[in-house]
């Protein structure tokens, strides 16, 4: 099999022993115009157009408190149960009905509940048989 040349430590490869890393640079002269940038942002919250407020109060945000996560299945089934609007069992299986797996967190929870249930005389009237149905293929 031929190769290609390509790949792997070459000799007179990358940057030489010494040399400055040229972003470094970059980013520090940017970082001269943080605060006049952060003004021009400020001013546009007040814009006549709405799009550019938004755009404004997006960046400001972000740079301030980070990128928002994006939600998630698992996060909704997890944030119900946190609540108490389900219960461990129920959220598993809408996990593992979503293609997730159970988390080690959440599965020492449903162990907690099964065993409870376990020595539970009637389960059922505490709603461990209330279940979601699971979608059929």
């Amino acid at each position: 099999m031929a190769t290609s040349g390509h790949g792997g430590a070459r000799s007179g490869a990358g940057r030489p022993a010494g040399a400055s890393n040229a972003g470094g640079a970059l980013r520090d002269a940017a970082r001269v115009h943080t605060q006049a940038a952060l003004d021009v942002l400020v001013d546009a919250l007040t814009d006549e157009n709405a799009s550019i407020r938004m755009r404004a109060a997006e960046t400001l945000l972000e740079r301030g408190w980070g990128k928002a996560m994006p939600e998630t299945p698992a996060m909704g089934i997890i944030g119900r149960y946190m609540d108490g609007a389900i219960s461990a069992m129920q959220a598993a299986l809408e996990l593992e009905a979503n293609g997730l797996t159970v988390g080690q967190v959440l599965g020492l929870h449903l162990g907690r509940e099964i065993s409870r249930f376990e020595s539970d005389s009637d389960p059922v009237t505490h709603g461990f048989m209330q279940l979601p149905a699971l979608p059929r293929q």
